[in-house]
């Protein structure tokens, strides 16, 4: 796992220091209990501490187990995680910018290298999967509106319909029509590439290269990220979700210099650029600044769309120089250290709210 598989929970005295963690010993006099690299659903803190810190890598923030466990613990609550909290307020809870993405490239080059070589054959690329509501639009545009010897795309039959919202009607005309589509013609099917074995290779050890078909052969890869919600409402009050979670779907295409169009939370692009990478690329990126989650999905299937038209020199050269930039920018450590320099402002704030 490029995170740990494990969740961390404890006392400073007794967990283990993972790399970006090690500042923990410096609060070892307080009594805080820590949680740490959590997923969804987990099991609820323990009772009795001044302070409580969490953290989200391997997920996105559990927003309903974080009012939870506010009203049961009876002390704050100060949660960890990579992106920004935009306008989500939980009583009781601070929120801090906390990245782990830049260890998560680390490892990924100390398991993969960085040294890849292209040859491009296709114009796009992208995995689908635990197919989602984001995942199932976007496989079918693509297998709509590319054509079939230039793209690579895989498909597989696992989907809950709890995760395409019970298969309901959007109202957006253009996607209702893709998912009638995908019911016609993909539902139950399996597409592979690579001799992937959805049941058996779908584990970060593998997943994690960006020495792969699917990135170094095709021009431009659509990551179908895991969670792709930012506008939401609770209550009938609208906020934004904390974000953009990204994995290795999508700091492959970084370290593997390869260009991307980001499908899940919005501001992926803005958020990397404010950690020093360039998204200068040679088509409209706007969608990424939308945080309506049907909108954005309908404005990246047009993207698909134009992408219909173009040649794969054009689809490749829009991208390249960005992608080589942004691959240097990893290799020579920049972007660690612009990843860190914001984790230390947030453990700066961590000292002033335990004082």
């Amino acid at each position: 796992m490029l995170v740990p598989s494990s969740i961390i929970r404890g006392t400073a005295n007794y967990i283990k220091k993972y790399p970006g963690y090690e500042w923990i010993e410096q609060f070892a006099n307080k009594n805080i209990y820590y949680a740490l690299f959590l997923g969804w659903q987990e099991a609820d803190l323990l009772s009795g501490y001044d302070y409580y810190i969490v953290s989200f890598h391997r997920e996105a923030v559990d927003l309903n187990w974080i009012k939870q466990q506010a009203k049961q613990v009876n002390a704050p609550i100060i949660v960890l995680h990579d992106g920004s909290h935009y306008n989500t307020r939980i009583s009781g809870v601070t929120f801090l910018p906390f990245y782990y993405w830049h260890f998560q490239l680390d490892k990924m080059q100390k398991l993969f290298g960085n040294a890849f070589t292209k040859n491009i054959k296709y114009k796009t690329s992208a995995f689908c999967n635990r197919i989602t509501q984001s995942k199932l639009y976007v496989f079918t545009a693509l297998a709509k509106y590319i054509n079939e010897n230039d793209r690579l795309i895989t498909l597989s039959n696992w989907l809950e319909t709890k995760n395409i919202h019970n298969g309901e009607y959007t109202g957006n005309i253009v996607l209702d029509s893709l998912y009638e589509e995908f019911e016609q013609h993909w539902l139950g099917k399996e597409l592979k590439i690579d001799n992937f074995n959805n049941n058996t290779d779908n584990i970060q050890i593998i997943t994690g290269n960006p020495n792969q078909s699917a990135y170094q052969e095709c021009a431009v890869h659509f990551t179908n990220e895991s969670f792709h919600y930012s506008f939401m409402m609770d209550d009938y009050i609208p906020y934004t979700y904390p974000g953009p979670f990204i994995t290795e779907k999508t700091l492959k295409c970084l370290l593997g210099a390869t260009g991307f169009v980001p499908v899940g939370q919005f501001e992926t692009y803005k958020t990397l650029s404010s950690l020093g990478l360039n998204f200068d690329y040679e088509f409209d990126t706007s969608f990424d600044n939308d945080s309506g989650n049907l909108t954005r999905l309908e404005s990246i299937v047009k993207l698909i769309q134009q992408f219909s038209d173009m040649d794969i020199d054009q689809i490749f050269n829009a991208t390249k120089e960005s992608g080589e930039y942004n691959q240097q920018q990893i290799i020579n450590g920049t972007f660690f250290k612009n990843c860190d320099k914001v984790n230390a402002q947030s453990i700066e704030t961590l000292h002033q709210l335990l004082a």
